[in-house]
C-alpha cells in the first residue's frame, strides 16, 4: 500500500546590492542599498503512490512563464514528476528584485534572473530529497480586520478567510505550514532601498518559529485591489515614514497569525491522495485605438527624448531633492514607451493572451493557481461556487498577465464614480499586454470552475 511522503526545504534568493527593485512608479530606478530581511523560495512536496506535487513560494514580487517554466523543465527531470504538477508562486513584494520584463516599473538584472532560476530548482530538488513518510490536513479559517481595498476604501470587499494546510511526519511531528489569503505586499515604505519580504515574509517566519515547522508556505490570494495597510507616499521625511511604515508590517503579520494560528494547530492530518491538473486557456483582450496611441507618443516624445535613463540619479541619491522636471520626465519617457510597445503589439497581431491555469489536489482541498493579479471579488466568488468547499486561490502562480478587475471597474469607465483606472487603463501597459475586454473576470471564473468541476475524487 502506497505511502503518503512530503519534504521540505528553505533556499535564499536575495538578490545582490545594487540590484533594481520592482514597483511604485515608471523609472524609479529603485536600486536595493540594504538587505533589511533576507527572501527565500520555501518548496513543499508531496508523493502519494505515482502521484507527486511541489509547491514553490518564493519572496518575489512576480514571475513570468519563461522563469517558471524553465525551473518546472528541470524540476520535472531531477525530481521525476510532470512540470503540470509543479506550482511556482510569488508572494508578491514590492520589496524585492525585478524579474519581470515590465516597462519602465524595474530593470531585470539577467545575472540575478539566471541565478534565482537555480535556486528555485535547489529548493525545490531540496524538499523532494527530504521526503519522509507523512500526513496532510487542510482547513479555513475566518479573518477579520486584515488589509483594505486600496479601490473602494469604504465600501469595498476584502479578503474575509484564509485557507491553511499543515504538513505532519508520520510520528505527529509538524513539518510544514500553508497559508493562503489575499493582500499586496506593499507596507513596507514604498520608496524604500532596503530587501524585504514585507508582511508575507515576517508571518511565514513567525509561523515557523511558533509551529516548529522547517517552512511555512504563503500563496498569496486575489489581491488586486487590496492592500496589507495603508500606504504612505510622502518623499519628505523618508526616515520617520520607513519606522511607520516597518511598524506596520509587525502589524499586519501578526494581526494574521493571531488568528489563523489556533485553526493551524487544530488541524487534523492523515494519509490523503493527490492529483494535478492543468489547463491552457486564452483571455479576452480589447485592442486600443492605435491612432490614439500615435497621438499620446507625439504629445510626450519632445520631453521624453529631452534627456536618457542615464542622466537620471538612482532613487535613494534623489529621494528628497527630485526635481519637477525629473518627475515629468519620468512620466513622459514612460508614456512613450508604453504606447510604442503596444503599438508593436498590435502590429504583432491583436491576440487572446494565452494563460495557464492550475488545480493541485491534496485530500479535501483544491488549489487553484492563477497568473496574475485578480480582484478579490473574482477570488470570493469562485470559492463560493466551486465545488469543492476547501478551494484555496493562490494569485501569482506560473505567469503573471497583469491585473483582471471585476467588470464593474470596466463599467465605472468616465462614470462619476470611476474607479480602477491603473489595473484597467495603466498596468497592461507595465506588463507589455494589450488591455482586457470587461469580461475577462468571468472568463476566468468560468473556465476555472470547469477545471474544478474535472478534478473529481
Amino acid at each position: 500500500m502506497a505511502t503518503l511522503h512530503a519534504g521540505v526545504a528553505r533556499v535564499e534568493i536575495t538578490p545582490p546590492l545594487g540590484v533594481e527593485m520592482c514597483g511604485y512608479g515608471p523609472y524609479e530606478k529603485r536600486q536595493c542599498t540594504e538587505v533589511l530581511d533576507p527572501l527565500y523560495a520555501r518548496a513543499l512536496w508531496l508523493a502519494h503512490g505515482e502521484a507527486r506535487l511541489l509547491i514553490v513560494s518564493a519572496d518575489l514580487c512576480m514571475l513570468d512563464r519563461a522563469l517558471r517554466d524553465a525551473a518546472a523543465t528541470e524540476l520535472a527531470a531531477r525530481c521525476g514528476l510532470p512540470a503540470t504538477a509543479i506550482m511556482l508562486v510569488a508572494t508578491h513584494t514590492h520589496s524585492g528584485p525585478a524579474t519581470l520584463n515590465t516597462v519602465a516599473w524595474g530593470a531585470v538584472d539577467p545575472t540575478y534572473r539566471a541565478w534565482l532560476t537555480a535556486q528555485l530548482v535547489e529548493a525545490g530538488a531540496a524538499a523532494c530529497a527530504a521526503a519522509v513518510p507523512a500526513r496532510v490536513g487542510a482547513c479555513r479559517a475566518r479573518v477579520e480586520g486584515v488589509g483594505i481595498n486600496r479601490e473602494q476604501p469604504a465600501i469595498g470587499p476584502l479578503d474575509t478567510a484564509a485557507q491553511l494546510l499543515r504538513v505532519d511526519t508520520a510520528a505527529g511531528q509538524p513539518l510544514a505550514a500553508l497559508f493562503n489569503f489575499g493582500a499586496h505586499a506593499v507596507v513596507r515604505y514604498p520608496f524604500t532601498t532596503r530587501i524585504s519580504a514585507d508582511w508575507p515574509g515576517m508571518a511565514a517566519t513567525h509561523l515557523e518559529q511558533a509551529l516548529g515547522v522547517e517552512a511555512a508556505l504563503f500563496l498569496q490570494g486575489p489581491c488586486g485591489n487590496l492592500n496589507g495597510h495603508a500606504m504612505t507616499f510622502d518623499r519628505t521625511d523618508p526616515r520617520r515614514n520607513q519606522v511607520s511604515c516597518d511598524m506596520r508590517v509587525g502589524d499586519t503579520a501578526l494581526h494574521l497569525c493571531a488568528q489563523i494560528l489556533p485553526a493551524l494547530r487544530g488541524i487534523v492530518t492523515a494519509e490523503v491522495p493527490l492529483a494535478a491538473a492543468w489547463r491552457e486557456i486564452a483571455l479576452p483582450i480589447a485592442p486600443p485605438d492605435p491612432a490614439t496611441l500615435q497621438a499620446r507618443i507625439a504629445q510626450y516624445r519632445p520631453l521624453a527624448d529631452s534627456r536618457t535613463l542615464a542622466d537620471l540619479p538612482p532613487l535613494h541619491a534623489r529621494l528628497t531633492r527630485e526635481t519637477e522636471e525629473e518627475t515629468r520626465w519620468r512620466r513622459a519617457r514612460f508614456e512613450v514607451d508604453a504606447a510604442e510597445e503596444q503599438l508593436r503589439l498590435l502590429a504583432d497581431g491583436a491576440l487572446p493572451i494565452a494563460a495557464p491555469l492550475q488545480v493541485l489536489t491534496i485530500g479535501d482541498a483544491r488549489l487553484v493557481g492563477w497568473p496574475g493579479e485578480i480582484f478579490v471579488e473574482l477570488g470570493l466568488e469562485l470559492r463560493q461556487r466551486s465545488p469543492h468547499p476547501l478551494t484555496f486561490v493562490a494569485s501569482f502562480a506560473n505567469d503573471d498577465v497583469g491585473y483582471i478587475p471585476t467588470a464593474a471597474v470596466f463599467e465605472s469607465r468616465g462614470q462619476g464614480n470611476d474607479f480602477g483606472r491603473y489595473p484597467r487603463e495603466m498596468t497592461p501597459e507595465i506588463y507589455r499586454r494589450l488591455p482586457f475586454r470587461a469580461d475577462v473576470g468571468q472568463v476566468l471564473v468560468e473556465e476555472t470552475l470547469g477545471l474544478l468541476r474535472d478534478c473529481g475524487m
